[in-house]
């Protein structure tokens, strides 16, 4: 059987890495008809109910941790994504995490005094989830996108999810039932345009993993959006990882597995600034963020 686009079923497509970090079965290609990048071949849905069930993309990354130590490394980007989430939802609103992790995200929004629900794929994630936010109900999700009902949502927002999605515009349409009128939904993905990509040669070889189905560019995310029935979207560029991390990359050639750095020593505040900065306006940072409107 010939292997199609996820998105528009062509069945032209380019391989364009034979290496995938952690899975010696698959590899990287991309459609030659709309650009989309993907995995090959496609994971069946009960191997990866098993593969995150047991969160075995932590697993394959092979690091220790502590759950002060996930909390303390997810501090700046705690801090952007609430923000953004206090922007566009109602006062004492309600919101769903889809991907609610380890729950830190769950605590804060319910401090803030958000109505808040998550669902999450993991189970050792959900046990922990419990502890880190004991009065936030956190639900299963299969990994096939059956999002459970919830209704007249104000705000759901999805960071690094999407690109674990077999159907990505199936997943958001059923998300989309679930808003109420002129509800939002936030999607978080990394950017397949990271400058990153095209100057280190180890980063690439890095970056291609097996928990990721999708690579999205800002493009293809906002047509998707598109499809799923989503209007006014916004796309908004991020650089996440620091300029130290960089320079991690270029010099040692390999990642900050323990203690990835997001945010340089204030001193140099005003370079790393300008890194970001520079990167963001060219949408050539690590991520990209999608706002869109029911």
């Amino acid at each position: 059987m010939v292997e199609s686009c996820c998105l528009c079923k062509y069945k032209n497509l380019k391989v364009i890495s034979n290496f995938v970090r952690d899975s010696p079965i698959h590899k990287i290609v991309k459609c030659l008809n709309c650009n989309h990048i993907q995995l090959s071949p496609f994971p069946k849905s009960i191997s990866d109910e098993i593969y995150y069930n047991n969160d075995q993309p932590t697993e394959n990354i092979k690091f220790s941790f502590s759950i002060k130590n996930i909390e303390n490394r997810s501090s700046v980007d705690l801090t952007r994504r609430i923000n953004l989430i206090k922007k566009i939802t109602p006062k004492n609103g309600r919101i769903l995490e889809i991907g609610s992790g380890h729950g830190f995200l769950l605590k804060k929004l319910q401090e803030l005094k958000f109505s808040v629900t998550g669902i999450e794929v993991s189970k050792d994630r959900r046990i922990i989830s419990k502890k880190v936010a004991p009065n936030v109900q956190v639900l299963d999700m299969d990994v096939n996108g059956n999002i459970p009902k919830i209704s007249n949502l104000d705000s759901i927002v999805m960071f690094h999810v999407l690109e674990h999605i077999v159907d990505p515009i199936i997943f958001l349409k059923k998300a989309r039932k679930l808003l109420s009128k002129n509800g939002k939904i936030i999607v978080e993905v990394p950017n397949i345009n990271d400058l990153q990509l095209d100057q280190n040669e180890y980063y690439r070889n890095w970056y291609w993993q097996r928990a990721h189905l999708h690579y999205f560019s800002p493009n293809i995310l906002k047509n998707i959006f598109l499809r799923s029935g989503m209007k006014n979207m916004k796309i908004i560029a991020v650089q996440r990882y620091s300029l130290e991390n960089m320079f991690n990359w270029s010099l040692l050639k390999k990642p900050q597995i323990q203690s990835p750095s997001f945010q340089i020593n204030k001193n140099y505040a005003w370079l790393e600034d300008y890194y970001k900065s520079y990167l963001s306006k060219k949408f050539i940072s690590d991520t990209i963020l999608v706002v869109g409107t029911k």
